[in-house]
């Protein structure tokens, strides 16, 4: 399937293909608890504290259940029969919950009840306005209220291409964090600590994709975070203060994501343009340890890859991994996609590994109209982005049976 992107949807693709020309680039067998009833520096960037607008901060970002706003209660949400979405279909074990068309928008992300966008201003370049959405009764969507801008750090040149992160980080009580990357590769991170919900805006070269440990710990897969960095790495941040966090991940980022006890993180590796994807497993604990005994962890020895290949995003369902398997063709000016897949992944005698091939979640239909873009989750829900091109995005909520 290909088809024409959106300026959400090129933007991940142009980031990624910016960095590369540059060359930053238990007992037994037990499989991973499904949550289908879950409980769910550099470039002299300006990482100094700054004041959000009030509503930013008076928001009360939530990743669980009871979000801001909440219109529809946790036991409310019904699966509808719908199972061709755009032209791609949808295996009989997932249903659709909620759906909605809206302008493209750099990212999504969902947190029980309440949707957030990430959308660039258009008229400001630099700036990027966060914005909330109720989910309706019906399985519609409320309108989307402004809570406040995000201004990239003013010290780089107010010419220069700014990409906004595809990624819109929730924790699951309450912080938040987005990005951007500029032309040369620096760039900056947004964080919003629920525990003291002041706007940082912190150096970030190359952050590609971000994820909560837990509500005080950042990973950022990128070349570096505040005043560490220099090569392609997962970084930490956790009390004003960042390191190197997981190595040897490859010659460009990739996507990562954090379930219940698994954490999944990606590295591109290779040479452009015959990159490969490999996503790596580790144990939540093992790296809330790590983090804790400021210790650094090389990803073949410390995590074991459970998938390699072509990835245009990834995100957990409890701890199991879903992805978007497509790839940007650069002659054709287009991403090839084919599909959505679920890689179960299982304990062997305590140790993580693929079981058996990923399985199809989102299949190309005859004829499709739109192109699997963006996977995001708040653990119980996957929220999936149909891009439509100039037609805008189609948000699709997504449950288990």
């Amino acid at each position: 399937m290909r088809a024409p992107l959106s300026w959400g949807t090129l933007a991940r693709a142009g980031a990624s293909a910016v960095l590369l020309a540059l060359g930053l680039g238990a007992c037994g067998d037990q499989a991973l608890p499904s949550l289908r009833a879950s409980d769910g520096g550099h470039g002299g960037a300006d990482a100094a504290s700054r004041a959000a607008d009030a509503r930013l901060e008076d928001a009360g970002v939530r990743g669980g259940d009871g979000g801001a706003d909440a219109a529809v209660g946790s036991a409310s949400w019904r699966c509808s029969e719908t199972r061709e979405l755009l032209g791609w279909q949808l295996a009989a074990d997932y249903c659709v919950v909620a759906r909605a068309t809206q302008p493209a928008a750099a990212a999504w992300a969902v947190g029980g009840q309440t949707l957030w966008a990430l959308s660039p201003v258009e008229a400001t370049p630099g700036r990027a306005l966060l914005q909330q959405a109720s989910w309706l009764p019906a399985g519609g969507l409320g309108a989307l209220e402004p809570l406040g801008p995000l201004d990239r750090a003013p010290a780089w040149g107010q010419d220069e291409l700014v990409f906004f992160g595809s990624y819109l980080a929730l924790s699951a009580r309450g912080s938040l964090a987005a990005g951007y990357t500029l032309g040369g590769g620096d760039g900056g991170v947004w964080l919003l600590v629920a525990a003291a919900p002041t706007l940082k805006l912190v150096a970030a070269a190359g952050n590609f994709d971000a994820a909560w440990l837990d509500d005080e710990t950042l990973l950022v897969n990128g070349l570096g975070l505040a005043e560490v960095g220099g090569e392609q790495a997962v970084y930490v941040w956790r009390e004003g203060k960042a390191a190197p966090l997981i190595t040897e991940l490859g010659s460009a980022s990739s996507f990562l994501a954090v379930g219940r006890s698994v954490a999944y993180v990606g590295g591109a590796f290779g040479s452009f343009p015959n990159l490969i994807n490999r996503v790596f497993a580790f144990e939540r604990a093992a790296l809330l340890e790590a983090v804790k005994a400021q210790r650094q962890l090389v990803a073949s020895s410390a995590g074991r890859v459970v998938y390699e290949g072509d990835l245009g995003d990834l995100s957990v369902l409890g701890d199991e991994l879903f992805l978007i398997d497509s790839a940007y063709d650069l002659q054709q000016g287009a991403v090839v996609a084919r599909g959505v897949f679920r890689q179960p992944v299982r304990r062997a005698e305590a140790v993580l590994e693929a079981l058996g091939r990923p399985v199809p979640v989102l299949s190309p239909g005859p004829g499709s109209l739109a192109l699997p873009a963006g996977l995001t989750g708040d653990g119980s829900r996957l929220l999936l982005t149909l891009d439509r091109g100039d037609l805008g995005q189609e948000l699709v909520l997504l449950q288990a049976r």
